[in-house]
């Protein structure tokens, strides 16, 4: 009986193979999952209250609090946290800042994460991909290093004293919103004013260039050599010139 059992089997088997109809094979797993990215404070000091999403109560935060897609930051008088993503990127933060994460792009080779700023001032310093600012007056970024954010929104009451700042001091950086459009490259600087109609471009010092150093002293050495490497060209305009556009009216690029 054993043998005929066994013969069965075998028989059934090759009918199988042979039908046209093979047994089904594991499935090709595709790439590999992308890992969840996120950002962990460290350095704060004095009062930096965090919640992981928006139906949270904000609660004092310490080193090791995770931010992910949702989670919000508030930083009182006196006050500074440093965020460090998985990549490697590090923002710092400045008093009286308010900020929600928006978006961790998971892509490892070209990373986009986006915040959305009510107030205060961010120092970035990229590692790789892309960082957005996001403000009732236009959206900031900045591609390549490292750059300043500041925005002002002035008196709550009025729209059109907000002010956001753009200190590009290397990268590729820009300004958007329904009216304006602007980029700037190394050493250059942004000025959206009036809400957002009004744009002023200057040319950064090197005390602006040392203010970001002493923020963000890890990265000093990288910013010397980076901007040694691309020094602005002989037809840069003087340092501290600005130019001011009209309202509702970009400057030309």
């Amino acid at each position: 009986m054993f043998k005929l059992v066994s013969f069965s089997v075998v028989l059934a088997l090759f009918l199988a193979a042979c039908s046209g109809q093979p047994t089904a094979a594991p499935t090709a797993t595709g790439a590999p999952h992308e890992e969840a990215r996120s950002a962990t404070l460290s350095e704060v000091v004095n009062i930096v209250e965090a919640r992981p999403a928006e139906a949270e109560p904000f609660a004092q935060a310490n080193d090791g609090f995770v931010l992910e897609v949702g989670s919000q930051v508030r930083i009182g008088q006196a006050s500074s946290v440093r965020l460090d993503f998985s990549e490697g990127t590090i923002v710092r933060v400045s008093q009286n800042s308010s900020f929600s994460v928006r978006k961790l792009d998971t892509s490892a080779n070209n990373p986009l994460t986006r915040l959305a700023l009510e107030t205060g001032k961010l120092w970035v310093s990229l590692t790789g991909g892309a960082l957005e600012v996001e403000t009732p007056v236009g959206v900031a970024s900045v591609r390549g290093s490292f750059a300043v954010f500041e925005y002002d929104p002035g008196d709550p009451d009025d729209p059109n004293d907000d002010v956001l700042v753009i200190d590009c001091v290397e990268g590729s950086c820009s300004a958007q919103n329904q009216t304006i459009n602007e980029t700037a490259g190394n050493l250059e600087q942004i000025l959206l004013s009036n809400g957002g109609t009004t744009v002023t471009r200057t040319v950064l010092t090197g005390q602006a260039v040392q203010d970001f150093i002493n923020n963000n002293p890890e990265v000093g050495a990288a910013i010397v050599a980076t901007l040694t490497a691309a020094a602005p060209s002989a037809t840069t305009p003087p340092t501290n010139t600005a130019t001011s556009a009209p309202t509702n009216t970009a400057t030309a690029s």
